[in-house]
């Protein structure tokens, strides 16, 4: 298992496997797509996009996903762990990594 400093965190990558869960990185942390649908209300909140994607599978920099070569994912943030990411036109829940040992 290799770590990748990502942001102000270190994220446990597996060596060869090239799979990656959906990761957005916003504000320096990494979040990663818990497969829920968000369920909450999306009126009235703030969209933003992320524009990069990351080509080594991880997000390394504030922007950048792995999810959507395309660029131009929506999101907003939920709360301080927590954003809704649109992907494939769903509002899924995506929560910050942990620190990964």
């Amino acid at each position: 298992m290799e770590k990748q400093k990502s942001g102000s965190e270190e994220v446990s990558i597996s060596e060869g496997s090239g799979d990656y869960p959906p990761m957005l990185m916003v504000g320096g942390v990494v979040y990663t797509d818990t497969y829920e649908e968000y369920k909450g209300k999306t009126a009235g909140r703030t969209i933003q996009k992320a524009g990069a994607y990351a080509e080594t599978g991880i997000p390394l920099k504030d922007g950048e996903q792995n999810f959507d070569r395309t660029s131009g994912v929506e999101y907003f943030r939920v709360d301080q762990d927590t954003l809704a990411v649109c992907v494939d036109g769903i509002w899924r829940v995506f929560r910050a990594s942990k620190d990964s040992t």
